[in-house]
């Protein structure tokens, strides 16, 4: 059975009725077959945590982190370099060389590369691999005006080769990349070639550290059967793929799951192929660790534990949620999370001794004791350094933003563990830094970073004044702890010039010029062969310092867009100035979509832009190139397809409150004219869409099926997709919270709830 696209046009509709009707249809999948069980472990791994430097041993912190490095050689990683260049630019990688040494690493462990370029060649001189790879993408950049994004590049090199100069030193110790939501939004159904095409671009931007998440479920099942559970309990206690994410948090269990023995083998087969390949470059893997989430029926083998049933997390019933939480001042807990990391270190032949672990993500913990805080901190460490006395902490620093987290209990949990042995991401820098309010997080070395995306959505939007601002603040404010710069987005392949901008703070000494900055972006991005550059200069002024620079502190983007919000009426006139409708809406964030959101009354959306410097961007983009030229330009027809999204979304807004106005003045015939009109213009979008490979819902239905072993797992795997983009849960729970405005999806689901709303 191969799902075309009229079987995906019907499951759009299936997934359209369970939206607009207040009850579901549950789905059942078969489970997988059992595997058995190892023996359980006897022994008690105990707590191990001595005082501790960064060398093993000692009470001073060591913030250059040496223990956290890849142990491949120089050499090694040299020789990875060069292969990188081979699949990168083939045609010319012999007019590079480079060479690697990491005597070239400062007292402080940041990296540094030397570009010289001279008559058609270019030798690279750099501390590590990731370092060399970043100077090539630099003189790329800098050297050649090209470019490298996530999907799609530009490298239209000279010839001969210019002359070139830099040395570059890092600012910090590290550039991390990842949030433990990006591998469900965007990485899922990645076979081994996109995932080598991602760690090239990692290394190419300086990444250094990254979460190497892909496989854990196998693990987990060893580590449980180990203790005594049987494997079909502990499937049982799986996801669906695009779901994991939560489940690994504890937010949910079961839901669209299982996940099949051909599933586990075929992502720890690929799990091998990452951490190899970071190793081999020079990119630290942060593998996971035991956060306290066990399967339901732990409490038959161990009736006596600690045990606190969570609250039901965004709505899901007890059946998808209110999943088991071990606290960690239970013995077993230290005993189950060392047997996970011992596995990790027998499965990947050794670690690089840094871990992530996020107990009480978008959960309360079972008391606010500052005392059982510190115990609980501590004992999430211990549960690392039975197994690997080296174990460093990562910790996302985004549960400091509940309110539940005031100074005493955040000092107790953050200093609970000795300094240096927790990194914190400060996951919201770019729009809710956190460092200023728990005093650089009581010592505790952070990093900045870039979250800019919730769900993966579509939609224009950025902090540019913070992002070339702010981590320079973070750096030098008082008793700063700061040790990196990172990018937390929870989807890729949206506002790419966001994370090109972020990633240069990395090395950059000072805020560069903006609007300099993006009309050298535009030509790298759109190459050589543009006919008019300085066209295009314009356009990217606009945006550059219009949508993608808000600045009102008050509100913070959490995943909704003009494009994708409800479709909604509202009985008064909505107020023009900008500011005063930021400020007059409690919303939390800003930049509620209508396309993509199920219909209902709530209050009107707002833009933080004037929508004139929208189109003003719009027809610049447009006259800057011939149509050949559009169409030879990759990325150039990227950003054109997603503004002129933009300024669809943005039309929208306008009929919708003429529908509003028609509708409050009970004028039915001119509410089915602008609702004929609005119906019309998302036609338009989805045409538009149609028109590029980036926004396609086909190119991710495609992923999922080759992703899949059988026909019937094909199924599961499209379901779990389509439940993502749409409902999210069985009951609309987090509904459009990942809504993507593709072509198909936007024709056959939202288009068509509008319809459903408008007649």
């Amino acid at each position: 059975m191969v799902l075309g696209s009229r079987n995906i046009g019907f499951l759009l509709l299936a997934v359209l009725w369970l939206h607009m009707t207040p009850f579901v249809i549950g789905v059942r999948l078969p489970p997988i077959g059992h595997i058995n069980t190892d023996e359980a472990l006897a022994s008690d791994t105990g707590s191990v945590l001595a005082d501790w430097s960064a060398g093993g041993g000692g009470a001073e912190p060591d913030f250059s982190y040496p223990q956290l490095r890849p142990s491949t050689s120089d050499q090694q990683q040299e020789s990875a370099v060069r292969e990188l260049v081979y699949r990168l630019i083939p045609d010319r990688a012999v007019e590079f060389s480079f060479s690697v040494s990491a005597k070239l690493l400062d007292s402080a462990g940041r990296d540094l590369f030397t570009v010289r370029a001279s008559s058609g060649h270019v030798h690279i001189e750099a501390s590590t691999g990731v370092a060399a790879s970043w100077g090539l993408h630099h003189y790329l950049k800098y050297g050649c005006a090209a470019h490298v994004s996530w999907d799609s590049d530009q490298l239209e090199l000279p010839r001969p080769l210019p002359d070139f100069s830099a040395t570059v030193r890092a600012n910090d110790r590290f550039r991390y990349y990842q949030n433990v939501c990006t591998v469900s939004y965007s990485s899922v159904w990645w076979g081994w070639g996109r995932w080598q095409r991602e760690l090239d671009w990692m290394a190419l931007n300086g990444v250094n550290l990254a979460l190497a998440f892909t496989g854990q479920e196998l693990i987990w099942r060893r580590v449980f059967t180990q203790i005594g559970l049987e494997a079909a309990e502990v499937d049982h206690f799986f996801t669906g793929p695009a779901f994991l994410a939560w489940n690994r948090m504890g937010n949910l269990q079961r839901w669209a799951g299982p996940l099949s023995d051909a599933w586990h083998a075929d992502q720890l087969t690929l799990a091998h192929q990452i951490i190899a390949r970071m190793r081999e470059l020079g990119i630290t893997p942060v593998l996971p660790a035991f956060a306290g989430h066990v399967p339901q029926n732990f409490t038959r083998v161990f009736p006596d534990s600690n045990i606190t049933q969570l609250e039901p997390w965004n709505d899901f019933n007890e059946t998808f949620s209110s999943t088991l939480f071990l606290n960690p001042v239970d013995p077993m807990y230290e005993q189950i999370g060392n047997l996970f990391v011992a596995e990790l270190e027998r499965e990947f032949n050794g670690t690089e001794h840094i871990y992530n672990c996020d107990s009480f993500n978008e959960m309360t913990p079972p008391s606010s004791d500052p005392d059982y805080l510190a115990a609980a901190g501590n004992a999430t460490l211990a549960a690392m350094t039975g197994a690997d006395p080296q174990a460093v902490w990562l910790m996302q620093g985004w549960l400091f933003l509940n309110s539940f987290w005031e100074v005493p209990q955040a000092k107790a949990y953050l200093t609970s563990v000795p300094t240096g042995r927790m990194i914190v991401l400060d996951l919201h820098s770019d729009v809710k830094p956190l460092y200023g309010q728990f005093d650089s997080y009581y010592g505790q070395p952070f990093i900045w970073c870039m979250l800019h995306n919730f769900g993966g959505q579509l939609g224009l939007q950025g902090t540019v004044d913070q992002i070339v601002k702010g981590p320079f603040e973070g750096r030098t404010i008082a008793n700063s702890s700061m040790v990196g710069t990172g990018l937390t987005m929870e989807g890729i392949f949206q506002n790419y010039v966001m994370y090109d901008l972020m990633l240069e703070m990395g090395w950059r000494k000072s805020s560069p010029d903006v609007v300099q900055w993006a009309a050298d972006y535009s030509r790298r991005r759109y190459g050589p062969d543009i006919s008019n550059h300085t066209t295009m200069a314009d356009a990217w002024k606009f945006l550059i310092t219009t949508v993608y620079n808000h600045t009102v502190k008050s509100v913070h983007f959490h995943g909704w867009f003009e494009a994708v919000k409800r479709p909604e009426l509202i009985s008064s006139a909505p107020p023009t100035d900008v500011d005063t409708v930021l400020m007059s809406l409690d919303l939390g964030h800003i930049g509620y979509f209508m396309v993509t959101s199920r219909p209902q009354l709530s209050p009107y959306p707002a833009l933080w832009y004037n929508s004139s410097d929208l189109t003003a961007a719009w027809d610049r983009l447009v006259a800057g190139a011939t149509a050949d030229q559009v169409r030879a330009a990759a990325n150039l027809r990227h950003d054109l397809v997603d503004v002129t999204r933009e300024v669809l979304t943005g039309l929208l807004t306008t009929y919708h409150g003429r529908l509003v106005g028609a509708f409050s003045d009970n004028n039915t015939v001119l509410l089915r004219e602008e609702g004929a009109v609005i119906l019309e213009l998302l036609a338009d979008l989805d045409t538009v869409l149609n028109t590029d490979k980036d926004f396609l819902l086909g190119a991710w239905v495609k992923q999922a099926r080759e992703a899949a072993s059988s026909e019937e797992e094909g199924v599961q795997f499209v379901y779990n997709l389509l439940n993502q983009l749409t409902l999210w849960g069985p009951r609309a729970n987090i509904v459009d919270y990942a809504a993507k405005q593709w072509s198909g999806l936007m024709r056959d689901y939202y288009r068509a709830r509008w319809r459903v709303f408008i007649t």
